[in-house]
């Protein structure tokens, strides 16, 4: 009952020798609106225990399965020209929430699992040290889904090269700066790429 759905995790990690993102902590997908006793079933199965709705707030009538807990954190949709650069509080909350996908393994989505979707993954990804082309594949399976066509050429190819306005000698550097001016501490993105990331230590800051 539930489109787009995936898990991020299994792509290669720069960040230490043979990195690789760990499975089973985030998943990404469409609403949850007509999800099925199946599928309430196997996200409780596959451990997802936090729901993250990125919906605008009138859409967000969750809980939708019993035994997840469910955080609306709106952003509102038609802002992809803004979403890059405000909605600070709501990053700050979604990531700290993102934080604890070790022991609370993530669902998180908006509508069609897409855009909104799109940049809390990529942002996650790219800070974990995923290369260019793993996170854009990830970004185009969404082409796959119901969910209509997206391309590299939009809203993908746009944070990436805006990354480039935050300090770093390195993509996933330049991630964390973001993260850190969305109100992250540098340790706590250390934390977000101990959790997801095989074999990485957190570095003190």
């Amino acid at each position: 009952g539930v489109t787009n759905v995936r898990d991020i995790g299994g792509y290669k990690s720069s960040l230490v020798t043979n990195g690789r993102i760990r499975q089973g902590l985030y998943l990404r997908g469409a609403n949850l609106n007509k999800i099925t006793e199946n599928g309430k079933n196997e996200l409780l199965r596959l451990g997802v225990r936090t729901e993250i709705d990125l919906r605008d707030e009138y859409m967000c009538k969750g809980p939708y399965v019993d035994g997840i807990d469910y955080y609306a954190i709106p952003i509102p949709s038609r802002t992809e020209e803004i979403r890059f650069e405000q909605f600070e509080n709501e990053y700050k909350q979604i990531f700290n929430l993102i934080l604890n996908a070790d022991k609370s393994p993530v669902y998180l989505h908006c509508s069609v699992g897409a855009d909104r979707t799109g940049i809390v993954t990529f942002i996650l990804l790219i800070v974990c040290g995923v290369s260019f082309d793993d996170a854009a594949r990830d970004y185009l399976f969404t082409n796959f889904s119901t969910c209509g066509a997206r391309y590299l050429e939009s809203e993908f190819q746009h944070w990436w090269e805006k990354l480039d306005l935050f300090e770093g000698e390195s993509k996933s550097e330049k991630a964390k700066s973001w993260l850190v001016s969305k109100g992250l501490t540098e340790l706590q993105v250390e934390h977000i790429r101990e959790i997801f990331v095989e074999s990485y230590k957190v570095k003190s800051c």
